[in-house]
């Protein structure tokens, strides 16, 4: 498979049922899925720290899948304990089940012992589950959870629906899950957040041919072609990319220091930032690096750099006034030249400026986060809220699909922001971020990578070559300081700082 994607149930299902049809053995899928598992659970919980698993195995292939794994880990020398809470099993698990009591494998009558457990495998159902769950799954799922273990899912945590991400009554907060051939919608929606823990792919190996009933165009952010552009040496300032930042305010200075000190991570040779009298000693004596100047005078620097190839705009970062854009916008007709690309932010993603936006020529990129989105396409959020209504939980946005429609109605980029970014264009490609970490959930973290994205731009790379690329490395910076220095440091001054050395 060329990268992983992600897939709806129904899609999924299809693409299994064509392999089964073609001749791939079942019996072969469940080997592959429970053998590649088992060799990550290793790495992860060698049986010298953690020798006694409980697996809790399920009626469906999860259950399979698991005592695959149940299977290799008794062979490996591991103390190994399933738990069967239904009598009836689908053939090919009831066999696998069979082959581990063969072998001598221990089986759990209650619940009892729990505690005792070093981790527990969770295979109590995988994709397939759309309904909500009987009582006594609840209680078991509940048990688990609060039995304070290490918790491997196989393909999603048990009791979440696969497409929305949303618990089913309840759902397994697992350490790790082990996502099996294609990501599940599910897994990236904001709801799954606190189910999923650190997630891992494993390839099953689909072909390409067997995922045409998919968009081929979805990618992990960790795929993206990360080649930075060519460094020219005869450069100066000007050539080196000029970012000119409209943020921070009177009300909201920090936001305007922020983006500028993204601006300036990136390597941009000449940041100036748009400031008001009140802001100005502040903002100069914080980032002495950049220029400060009103607001004629930023419209002006937007005349006398227009022709610079290597030139972008930021727009709306703590901003407090919703006219900048319309200003900027207009300035930039008036001059009937070069189309800059613009990065849009905060105050200026609203109804009003959507017509500005969806009719500019030139290249867009909008950073919104989820509660500016709906504010931008209320539209496009009000109708996955009614194509979604069949949901079973409360209601999760298809991220995915909506970055898609957005991106193609305002003919730009959209990085739609959160727990797992995702960014689209105007061609339907999408990247979506998996690796991520909630220490970002910080204020001023996304100035700062708005700031990053406007410098990267005008530095040279395509907008949406910088878009992908300032989530992917944000994200990896915040997940290096964070191991380093524990969550609390990851605010967004050390952020820009250290990502200055990522470049």
């Amino acid at each position: 498979m060329p990268h992983p994607i992600f897939g709806r149930t129904t899609e999924i299902q299809e693409i299994e049922e064509n392999c089964f049809n073609n001749g791939m053995p079942r019996a072969a899928l469940m080997e592959k899925a429970g053998l590649k598992s088992f060799v990550i659970f290793k790495e992860l919980y060698p049986k010298h720290d953690f020798l006694k698993i409980l697996i809790f195995v399920g009626p469906g292939h999860n259950g399979g899948d698991a005592l695959v794994i149940a299977r290799e880990l008794l062979l490996s020398g591991y103390k190994t304990y399933v738990f069967v809470p239904e009598a009836k099993l689908k053939k090919l698990t009831e066999e696998h089940l069979n082959y581990y009591l063969f072998l001598g494998g221990q089986v759990f009558s209650s619940l009892n012992n729990i505690y005792d457990i070093d981790v527990i495998i969770d295979g109590l159902f995988g994709f397939g589950l759309n309904r909500n769950l009987e009582q006594k799954f609840i209680d078991i799922i509940e048990t688990i959870n609060i039995a304070g273990k290490e918790i491997v899912s196989l393909d999603l945590p048990s009791g979440m629906h696969a497409d929305f991400g949303t618990a089913l009554g309840a759902c397994i907060q697992a350490t790790h899950t082990f996502c099996l051939g294609i990501y599940k919608y599910g897994l990236i929606q904001d709801y799954a957040v606190d189910y999923v823990g650190k997630l891992h792919f494993i390839d099953l190996g689909f072909k390409k041919n067997n995922l045409q009933v998919m968009a081929l165009n979805q990618k992990t952010i960790q795929q993206l072609n990360k080649n930075i552009p060519v460094q020219k040496r005869n450069l100066n300032k000007y050539s080196n990319g000029v970012c000119l930042l409209f943020a921070g305010s009177n009300k909201y200075p920090g936001a305007g220091i922020l983006s500028a000190r993204g601006a300036m991570a990136s390597g941009a040779g000449y940041v100036q930032l748009c400031c008001t009298e009140e802001t100005k000693y502040t903002f100069t004596t914080q980032i002495p690096d950049i220029i400060c100047s009103g607001l004629n005078d930023m419209l002006a620097q937007i005349e006398r750099h227009i022709q610079n190839p290597n030139f972008s705009i930021l727009c709306g970062s703590g901003l407090e006034d919703n006219n900048y854009l319309k200003l900027i916008i207009e300035k930039i007709y008036s001059l009937n030249s070069h189309f800059p690309c613009l990065i849009l932010d905060a105050s200026t993603l609203n109804e009003k400026n959507y017509l500005f936006i969806q009719k500019y020529k030139g290249q867009k990129i909008l950073t919104p986060h989820m509660g500016e989105f709906s504010k931008i396409f209320p539209h496009i959020h009000e109708k996955m809220i009614k194509n979604e209504a069949h949901a079973v939980g409360p209601f999760s946005l298809d991220k995915i699909g909506a970055v898609q429609a957005a991106a193609k109605e305002i003919n730009g980029i959209v990085l739609l922001k959160g727990p797992h970014s995702v960014i689209g264009n105007a061609h339907g490609e999408v990247y979506v971020n998996i690796k991520s970490t909630s220490a970002l959930a910080r204020a001023g973290c996304g100035d700062v990578l708005s700031g990053y994205i406007a410098g990267l731009t005008a530095k040279g790379y395509s907008p949406f070559h910088a878009a992908c690329f300032g989530v992917f490395e944000q994200c990896k910076t915040a997940i290096y300081l964070e191991e380093q220095f524990g969550t609390a440091y990851v605010c967004a001054s050390n952020l820009a700082k250290q990502l200055e050395h990522e470049l």
